[in-house]
């Protein structure tokens, strides 16, 4: 719907074009908070109300908050004139589809095609019309689509692609995959999943032949990630339907990396639960052909080594899933889980494909308890960079200690880390503190994984945790490079809190604690750091001094000319101040 380029200004001074420039600038929910605050009443200037909540719904639909959508179609103002109430109610069926709420939408769709309130144009019965079939398949009523969509046949002429296609949709959504493929014969072309699928379900030309042509089509160089991953789900439909198990696994694989959500749409209706129980069929073949009984922990493990030695990864994965479902021990199933996970992530999209694989599969994996504890920091750690901080901290419950195989320091870090980023700061920080206290001595690898966690907390500006753990480390160093970093980052701390003397003694301390090389990079850089901090703390005195002494030791014209510099800025000196009286 277009929106006014008008510049409405409410009282508070901010204009409708605005908060447009807030959308297009990428800053939706500011823009729809501005909306919200600063929309003028309907009643006081009902154009002005009008060109405000024109850009409400738009801006609501761009960021798919449908809920908000149908909200406000409902709470429209009684007065409002027929023909804009009409637009905003259809943008609210839509809504309501959007959400999955077919009767929501059939009583809104009934309300504009018969209320009688005015005679509506012919362009919006049909749109209606057909929003309306759609509607009637949310809730699985397939005889009122199968019904309604007759009646819109013999009403209508159907061109235009788009039209064909969610007329296509709904005929294989009731089981008439012929009349779909009728529909769709104008488009016809081995790129078009819809297409492919309809021929697929009508039996128009054979399975192996169309997962070939999606496998390929999906593969092409400039296929958007939501065609590839609709490609790949009919590629896996296809090897589903011919029990080709291995090729279903690999189309499971890609489809659930690349959709972008799940179910992708009704047709496709592929979640972890399918692929799980894929790896069973594929592992149960591989293992009947192997003559593996299962509950054998150790001859799946066997055969997993031995299609991963012969390159047959898909095999590979097959053999681990159904070790991880099946095994007869503890060990022998999280074995399955971590050789599974560690081939996953490895592949493209892995990320997202072990996070649909484990979150998405209810009948596998019903509630998150469920879920193999290495599994769930896996998950955890995932959850908390793209900032789901309330699933990691459903996936922490309940974790408490290395499980088998697991190296206890690293498990530590990794849990520790999910806490301090996943809101719980205080539980991490007590988890670094135990961990620091139980390890006597700490060599460099191990030393630097825990320095990354205490940077997040830098991150966070939880710097007195960072200090008190910098301070907790440094006994359990013996290399003095470490030694020497731990100071100067907890100089950094310090500084961040304001506490430039301080800082200032971390510094001195990290570039003097190693006098063989107190002049080194390292030591030179620390050196600057505190001349910068003395000169916050008002002691540009010693400042001087420390950058003099740096700038006698520099041979680098580059580096002179920067030190003579941050000289000059301090001003003379006060002995050069006297001389020149």
């Amino acid at each position: 719907m277009p929106v006014s380029s008008a510049a409405v200004v409410d009282a508070g001074g901010i204009s409708l074009p605005q908060v447009l420039a807030y959308a297009k600038a990428g800053a939706l929910e500011l823009a729809l908070d501005s909306l919200d605050t600063n929309q003028p009443a309907y009643s006081k200037n009902p154009q002005t109300w009008l060109d405000w909540e024109r850009a409400k719904f738009q801006l609501l639909q761009k960021a798919e908050r449908w809920q908000g959508v149908a909200n406000a179609a409902a709470n429209l103002p009684k007065t409002l004139p027929q023909t804009d109430r009409t637009i905003f109610e259809t943008d609210g069926a839509k809504a309501w589809l959007q959400l999955h709420h077919g009767l929501d939408a059939r009583k809104l769709l009934r309300q504009l095609l018969w209320s009688g309130a005015s005679t509506p144009d012919e362009k919006s019965v049909r749109l209606w019309r057909r929003l309306l079939i759609e509607a009637y398949l949310e809730d699985n009523l397939t005889d009122d689509a199968r019904l309604a969509l007759l009646q819109y046949q013999a009403d209508y002429r159907i061109d235009g692609r788009r039209e064909r296609d969610v007329l296509a949709r709904v005929w294989l959504r009731v089981g008439e995959p012929r009349y779909a493929l009728d529909l769709l014969k104008p488009d016809a072309h081995d790129t078009n999943w819809l297409y492919l699928l309809a021929s697929l379900r009508a039996g128009a030309r054979p399975a192996a032949t169309l997962e070939r042509d999606a496998i390929h089509a999906a593969q092409g160089k400039h296929v958007a990630p939501e065609d590839a991953a609709r490609l790949w789900g009919v590629a896996a439909a296809a090897a589903l339907q011919r029990r080709n198990w291995a090729g279903a696994v690999v189309a499971l694989e890609r489809f659930l990396a690349l959709a972008p959500n799940l179910p992708l749409n009704p047709l496709l209706p592929y979640d972890g639960d399918t692929l799980w129980n894929t790896y069973r069929h594929f592992g149960e073949m591989l293992g009947n052909r192997d003559r593996i009984l299962l509950g054998d922990d150790a001859a799946w493990e066997a055969a997993a080594k031995r299609a991963g030695k012969s390159n047959h990864p898909t095999q590979v994965r097959a053999y681990n899933a159904l070790l991880a479902l099946t095994g007869q021990t503890p060990a022998g199933r999280m074995t399955g889980y971590r050789w599974l996970l560690t081939a996953l992530l490895a592949e493209p999209g892995g990320t997202t494909l072990v996070d649909r694989l484990f979150l998405s599969a209810p009948k596998t994996f019903a509630h998150l308890s469920e879920l193999p504890v290495p599994v769930r920091l896996v998950l955890a750690n995932d959850a908390v960079d793209r900032h789901d901080l309330n699933l990691a901290a459903r996936l922490m419950v309940g974790v408490d200690q290395a499980p088998a195989g697991e190296s206890p320091y690293d498990w530590t870090l990794r849990v520790a880390r999910v806490l301090i980023l996943g809101g719980k700061p205080k539980a991490g920080v007590a988890q670094l503190h135990d961990l620091i206290e139980r390890s006597p001595m700490l060599d460099k690898a191990q030393a630097d994984r825990l320095m990354q966690v205490l940077f997040n907390l830098q991150s966070l500006k939880l710097n007195q945790q960072a200090i008190d753990l910098f301070k907790a480390l440094l006994p359990h160093l013996t290399d003095i490079q470490l030694r020497r970093e731990v100071l100067f980052w907890e100089g950094d701390s310090y500084q961040a809190m304001g506490h430039y003397r301080e800082s200032a003694r971390k510094y001195l301390a990290s570039a003097l604690l190693d006098q063989a090389q107190a002049y080194d990079q390292w030591g030179q850089t620390a050196r600057y750091n505190a001349a910068q901090m003395l000169v916050k703390a008002g002691m540009k005195g010693d400042a001087r001094r420390i950058l003099s002494d740096l700038l006698a030791r520099t041979k680098a014209p580059a580096r002179v000319t920067f030190l003579k510099q941050k000289l000059a800025e301090l001003g003379p000196s006060s002995i050069a101040a006297l001389g020149a009286g």
